[in-house]
């Protein structure tokens, strides 16, 4: 083949995956086969929270064990430019560390290792490291990006795209932020990106956007239920407390929806009758 052939091959596939929708719950839903419910994705968020600890493996497991079909998590950045499984910014929250009013971002990699665990136990992660434990355990992992440093957002999304792209798990990741230029930054990389927002103006302005799907909370739909009809399967609905809550968004037409209690709902998708 010459290097002619070549190029015209290269921008035809290159212009085919541009006009492709990155994510599209039609094409990308969960194989339904024995399902209650066929035509939903379900997000563990932060796994399963009324059972384990965050951002921890345990955690991730039994979403997995309870067959959440994606799982959501948060990641922040280090002293040293390292991305961690963390929500940040203090180090307070979900960790048991010597100096535990430092910030993630006082921390080395390094130091975090040595001087911090999660509440249960384990270590704390990179991203690297999770997404190497947990790659193929779920059809989706979605990446909260946490800012806590508008000067490193460049750094930050460098370091979560070679991630996502080292380990070849491209549209299986997607990363999620409030802040937008962190999300120029990953679309600049060719990573797979949702706007995590609660301007329900946004909604009336999506084609002028980079970024044509949202994660919302449920009860700003609920003012506009004419935007779940306009702009079907481009919602992740967040936060479902229960299986009534998950029902009543389920309800409203949004097909992707994250919980927080991941055991019931999943019960509930898979078989229909509720506990």
């Amino acid at each position: 083949m010459n290097i002619r052939s070549f190029l015209i091959i290269s921008c035809l596939f290159f212009l085919s995956w541009c006009t492709t929708k990155p994510f599209d719950v039609e094409q990308n839903v969960i194989d339904g086969t024995g399902r209650f419910l066929h035509d939903v994705i379900v997000v563990a968020h932060v796994g399963a929270p009324y059972e384990a600890t965050y951002n921890s493996l345990a955690w991730f497991a039994l979403a997995k064990k309870y067959w959440a079909d994606a799982v959501e998590f948060d990641v922040s950045l280090t002293k040293d430019n390292q991305t961690i499984v963390m929500h940040g910014p203090s180090m307070e929250m979900n960790s048991t560390c010597q100096h535990p009013m430092k910030n993630v971002a006082d921390y080395t990699l390094a130091e975090i290792k040595e001087d911090c665990k999660l509440n249960n136990g384990e270590p704390i992660r990179s991203l690297e490291e999770m997404l190497s434990e947990i790659k193929g355990r779920f059809a989706y992992y979605f990446i909260e990006m946490k800012v806590y440093d508008e000067h490193k957002i460049s750094l930050q999304a460098d370091d979560i795209a070679a991630v996502i792209k080292k380990l070849w798990l491209g549209v299986k990741a997607i990363v999620t932020s409030y802040d937008h230029d962190a999300l120029a930054k990953i679309v600049e990389q060719w990573i797979m990106w949702w706007r995590d927002t609660y301007t329900l103006s946004e909604f009336y302005h999506v084609d002028s956007f980079a970024y044509p799907y949202f994660l919302v909370d449920f009860r700003e739909l609920q003012k506009e239920p004419v935007l779940i009809d306009r702009l079907r399967g481009k919602f992740v609905a967040y936060t479902a407390s229960d299986v009534k809550q998950f029902k009543q968004i389920y309800d409203m037409g949004v097909r992707i929806i994250m919980t927080d209690d991941i055991k019931n709902t999943m019960h509930y998708v898979l078989s229909g009758d509720t506990y």
